[in-house]
């Protein structure tokens, strides 16, 4: 395409890039058959949809990044046409000749000015003398305004040297931009703001994509209960506005920098030095746990975040879920971690934009609440010992590698769920830290990965 051809309007209209259905899913008859157990049905469910969310995910993320590409493309030939541009310039007419001419005609006016006021010798014998000029004061001088014209000399040559070879830039830049010439400085300025309407243009196709992207993300299915109250499956939230209480009070620190992101609710003290802790945090893994202080019971979060970033910053969650969906998981917080770490919108608020919470609670209340909060009891030998919950407060007990394998959420909800009542709400851990974050976090078991 010609440079200063007006390009087409983008089509700002994107196809949808994915649709949540059941039709290609088994019946609810068929899986009752085909799944031993509610929980296997769970799984499949779950990672049928997080698969399909993920397939959407990285539609967008391509696509966004194909229009990035575009905007870079423009902006280098933007760049491109500003040098062109520069080559149309007279360089007589540009700053660094004026300037230097300048310099070197005041240069030479103050060194006449200076042979002016040179008295001239006087010479013979009395009677005979004559006025002559005293060259061993007026020659430095002269030489010095012999220099200064050379420099001006010197400036215009190479100053038309410049101009021509400018020309000779001109026609081979103008042939790689395919630019028929004569160039002239207007085609290139009309050029050049054809060009920022189009990145305008596609700026605006970029945040249309996003606004799509996130409406599709926040509406995402999630695995409930069906309409038996026994069996998972996949269903719209409906979105209940109610009074929430302590209901999703959080906590949020770090992840960009060493500061407090969100912070809604009543909290104990926990030192900034715990919340922005690197011991035990990895971009790999994500942290979680569940801890107590001052009669306030929540979840734990932790992870690395922005490696490329000065290598990263800590990034700590805490959140209170609220009792309603305590006793809807049987009291079971590993149950709770399960589902907020397979939902795409509680994961994206919780630890990409926690800034956005506090208008989102009522949304991911109900999401959280509605979600699929069973768990089927199954024994675990290597976290037998780990469950006893023998620990304190002040005195964490510390589990490492040689005594454990480190547990998935899900792994250790089954472990959990085969627990009375009674030690599952008292029951508090933390999974990849140290004995000081049990202490200040509030979990008596801790399973260390660095011991």
């Amino acid at each position: 395409m010609n440079e200063f051809e007006k390009p087409k309007q983008p089509d700002l209209d994107t196809k949808d890039q994915a649709v949540i259905g059941k039709t290609d899913l088994p019946s609810q008859k068929e899986m009752r058959s085909e799944f031993e157990s509610h929980e296997e049905q769970y799984d499949y469910l779950q990672n049928e949809l997080t698969n399909r969310f993920k397939i959407v995910e990285v539609q967008f993320e391509s696509d966004y990044e194909s229009l990035n590409k575009k905007i870079t493309a423009l902006r280098k030939k933007q760049m491109q046409l500003w040098q062109l541009g520069s080559l149309l310039d007279d360089p007589k007419e540009g700053w660094f000749y004026k300037s230097s001419k300048e310099q070197i005609g005041k240069k030479i006016a103050e060194l006449e000015i200076a042979l002016t006021k040179i008295s001239p010798k006087k010479v013979g014998i009395i009677g005979f003398r004559k006025k002559v000029e005293d060259m061993g004061k007026t020659a430095p001088l002269k030489q010095q305004i012999q220099r200064e014209r050379d420099n001006q000399t010197e400036l215009d040559r190479k100053t038309t040297e410049g101009a021509d070879s400018n020309k000779r830039k001109l026609s081979a830049m103008a042939q790689e931009l395919d630019i028929e010439e004569p160039v002239t400085k207007d085609e290139i300025d009309l050029a050049i703001q054809v060009m920022n309407v189009e990145v305008d243009n596609i700026a605006k196709q970029q945040e249309q994509m996003r606004q799509k992207f996130i409406s599709q993300r926040d509406s995402w299915p999630i695995v409930g209960l069906a309409s038996d109250g026994q069996m998972p499956e996949i269903k719209q939230v409906e979105i209940r506005d109610k009074e929430l209480g302590t209901a999703f009070e959080v906590v949020a620190y770090g992840g960009n920098a060493y500061l407090e992101r969100t912070y809604i609710g009543t909290w104990p003290s926990i030192p900034e030095g715990t919340l922005g802790d690197r011991y035990g945090v990895s971009d790999k893994a994500i942290t979680f746990g569940a801890g107590e202080k001052e009669g306030k019971r929540y979840i734990i979060f932790r992870q690395l975040q922005n490696i490329q970033n000065r290598g990263g910053y800590p990034y700590t969650a805490l959140l209170d879920p609220g009792e309603e969906v305590r006793q809807k998981s049987d009291f079971n917080d590993a149950t709770i971690i399960r589902n907020i770490l397979a939902d795409p919108v509680l994961k994206n608020y919780i630890f990409n934009e926690p800034e956005k919470i506090f208008g989102m609670r009522t949304i991911l209340l109900s999401r959280l609440e509605q979600s699929y909060l069973r768990t089927t009891p199954r024994g675990n030998t290597t976290l037998e010992s780990f469950i006893q919950d023998t620990g304190t407060e002040q005195s964490p007990v510390l589990f490492d590698q040689s005594s454990m394998v480190e547990p998935t959420s899900e792994i250790l909800a089954q472990a959990i769920a085969t627990l009375p009542e009674e030690k599952r709400k008292r029951f508090t851990f933390l999974i990849r830290g140290a004995k000081v974050h049990g202490q200040y976090f509030g979990a008596r078991n801790v399973w260390d990965a660095e011991r």
